[in-house]
């Protein structure tokens, strides 16, 4: 069997296990599986969003909140479908700069949102209907992280390679040199880029270079700082993805690396193929969001035609895959309960329900990965299944000869697709498309006419078809003369 390879586009056309088009397919332990669709159960916000998040309230009701430049939303289940109700401090209250997005952070009973363009906000997670000015003179900032007992801001107005701390145990006390509250700059590394916890202490990711924040309970200042790696850094604060204590992934000038170690994940795979597509305009902006669900790691980038893409690297296979998904913020978020009644809201009638009635999206607390999709609606990952498109590596089945492939047959249990054979002279020569060919309704066999010295095949699945593998594809064919 000759199989779907992995998706490593940094690698030879020739190499059997590896590949340039695997789209909207996810890895599994032995090939490839589907990718579902997102379903909108939103109206959509009223500018794009520049931020997203989801606490549990005292009660345990889960509330979802995302920004725009101007805003912040609640999402109101009430309705149907959902919509947003504006929650900012006073109507158009705010105003995040270009290419800033909200950060989001929950300290004891507060949900703290800021970005650089305005004074820190919070709101009361047991009894806030609004945003309000936090106290205490915060710092404006990009970045917070909850460290031990402090509320820690990184990137600040003025100074980005500078983090500030609160005092102990309290959000709203910044007093320097006062109840541990204080500041460390960095003179080197540059900017701050993320902060993430691993017990009392965090590593402070710089765009060049990581530092330990260490907590210190016989110095007054709290905190001691020392190098963690003075080699590599995150090009973009949003490119940081965080998938559990002390684990994350990012993106830096040399690709993709896992750790303070900095332990490369994206070389000979996937580095040089973001950096030849991707627009460097965009690219301290690439976007890094998690499925807990599914295991991946997203990072979404802007390609020198315009359009968004999205590569992604499953932490537990180690493989990587790649979508045409677009979205404008994402993440592990549990879901609404929704009951019949309100499965009645949503849609007109049970044949309109686009997903399975035991699906994830329809069990209160379930972590589901959502996005705000392109049009600015709130859309969980638990549809049908997107259309997928599996290509193998360009082969030479009987070297130096050319060879006839007269049928075949892919390991699949999709039913509803396509395999299109095509056929190159030479190494190096354009490929030429043979007609599609669709499986046998009786015995599943292919049927090709693809004479060649070189041969691919690419598989594409219906969108919508139900299938849970594709692994490869065995061929029938006789060598011919010599090439």
């Amino acid at each position: 069997m000759i199989p779907f390879p992995a998706f490593e586009p940094d690698k030879s056309a020739y190499k059997v296990l590896a590949g340039d088009t695997l789209l909207n397919c996810l890895p599994t332990t032995d090939g490839w599986g589907p990718m579902p669709e997102f379903t909108a159960l939103s109206d959509a916000l009223g500018a794009a969003c520049r931020g997203l998040t989801a606490y549990k309230a005292t009660d345990g009701t889960l509330t979802v909140i995302a920004g725009t430049a101007t805003d912040l939303y609640k999402l109101n289940t009430s309705t149907s479908p959902y919509s947003w109700d504006n929650v900012s401090k006073s109507a158009a209250a705010y105003s995040v700069p270009s290419g800033d997005a909200w950060c989001f952070t929950v300290f004891g009973d507060y949900l703290i949102a800021h970005t650089l363009g305005d004074v820190p906000q919070f709101i009361s997670l047991s009894s806030g209907s609004a945003f309000a000015d936090l106290a205490g003179s915060p710092p404006t900032a990009k970045y917070s992280r909850v460290v031990g007992d402090f509320l820690v801001f990184g990137h600040l107005d003025g100074e980005p390679n500078k983090v500030s701390w609160s005092g102990l145990n309290d959000s709203e006390f910044w007093t320097l040199g006062q109840r541990f509250a204080d500041e460390q700059l960095f003179p080197t590394g540059g900017e701050v880029q993320a902060i993430v916890p691993i017990g009392l202490g965090a590593i402070i990711v710089q765009r060049d270079a990581m530092q330990n924040m260490q907590f210190n309970a016989a110095s007054t200042y709290a905190f001691s700082f020392s190098n963690a790696n003075s080699a590599r850094g995150a090009i973009s604060g949003e490119s940081v993805i965080e998938v559990g204590p002390g684990r994350f992934f990012f993106l830096s000038e040399q690709g993709f690396f896992a750790g303070v170690e900095g332990m490369p994940i994206g070389a000979e795979r996937v580095d040089r193929f973001l950096f030849d597509n991707i627009d460097l305009d965009f690219l301290p902006e690439v976007l890094g969001v998690a499925d807990p669900y599914n295991k991946i790691a997203w990072w979404k980038f802007i390609t020198t035609d315009g359009t968004a893409r999205l590569l992604g690297y499953d932490w537990q296979l180690d493989r990587w895959c790649f979508s045409d998904q677009d979205l404008q913020a994402g993440g592990g978020i549990a879901t609404p309960g929704i009951t019949l009644d309100g499965l009645d809201n949503l849609y007109a009638d049970i044949d309109s329900i686009p997903v399975s009635l035991d699906s994830r999206i329809f069990r209160g607390g379930r972590p589901v990965f959502a996005i705000i999709d392109s049009d600015g609606k709130l859309s969980f990952m638990a549809a049908t299944n997107k259309s997928a498109t599996l290509r193998t590596a360009d082969l030479e089945l009987s070297p130096g000869r050319w060879t006839a492939v007269h049928s075949g047959f892919v390991t699949t249990d999709c039913t509803a697709f396509t395999v299109t054979a095509s056929v190159a002279n030479f190494h190096g020569d354009s490929f030429t498309d043979k007609s599609a060919s669709t499986p046998s309704t009786r015995t599943g066999r292919l049927a090709f006419r693809a004479n060649g010295r070189l041969h691919r095949f690419t598989m594409t699945t219906t969108a919508a078809a139900s299938w849970d593998h594709a692994l490869g594809i065995d061929l029938d064919f006789e060598p011919g003369g010599w090439g």
